[in-house]
């Protein structure tokens, strides 16, 4: 019997541990990293990800995301397939009217659990939009790395200083309160597992990235 526990207890080990994290972005231990100033209620951002051959029918696990610390990161999330331009295909699945709390830091990612939601696909490239709830505030807002390796990859639609509502691919951000530089990438990635594989739950370990390195005026 006491084999037949143990051997139960490393087959639900070896489980909760086959995963994948779907990224876009490069950061990593010394890499820089910047946060889009003070976005607001109704602005939003998308990320897209290419799903690797092996996962057929999927899972999808966490969110996790870089904010900056603030006290109402307040978010809706749409997760869709994607087209190969990198416009919305069909509905995978909304929270609709529930918000997601998340609680920002400047040294690590943040997380949300979709698990309990269920989701399961074969999409073979997804779209994920993340939108400030109205009425909340949220500055500093997403990271990004700094060297765009795929900035058609990222969406943005913000309202800019000049009373306009930006709506395209990540902006190169303008001077004042914020470094200028060239599009990044959003550091918003999605955990997904097999079928047979075991989500983790609401306190597992979140990947580490290492120490990257904020600009000295990020805000």
């Amino acid at each position: 019997m006491a084999r037949l526990i143990l051997a139960g207890i490393l087959f639900l080990s070896t489980l909760a541990s086959a995963r994948t994290v779907l990224q876009n972005d490069s950061v990593e231990a010394g890499a820089q990293i910047a946060f889009y100033p003070n976005m607001r209620g109704g602005e939003s951002f998308v990320s897209i990800f290419d799903v690797p051959a092996e996962y057929v029918d999927y899972k999808v696990c966490r969110i996790l995301l870089w904010v900056g610390p603030a006290g109402f990161n307040i978010f809706t999330f749409r997760l869709a397939e994607a087209m190969e331009d990198g416009n919305e295909a069909a509905l995978i699945w909304q929270s609709d009217l529930d918000a997601f709390q998340v609680f920002g830091s400047r040294e690590q990612l943040s997380s949300v659990d979709l698990a309990g939601q269920r989701i399961v696909t074969n999409a073979r490239r997804l779209r994920i939009r993340g939108r400030h709830v109205e009425g909340s505030g949220a500055p500093p807002g997403i990271a990004a790395d700094t060297d765009g390796i795929t900035p058609e990859r990222n969406r943005l639609r913000v309202l800019q200083r000049n009373g306009s509502w930006f709506s395209d691919f990540t902006e190169i951000l303008e001077a004042g309160g914020s470094p200028e530089r060239p599009p990044g990438d959003w550091v918003f990635r999605l955990e997904i597992a097999q079928l047979d594989e075991v989500c983790p739950n609401g306190d597992a370990q979140l990947p580490d990235m290492g120490r990257p390195m904020p600009p000295q005026d990020a805000g």
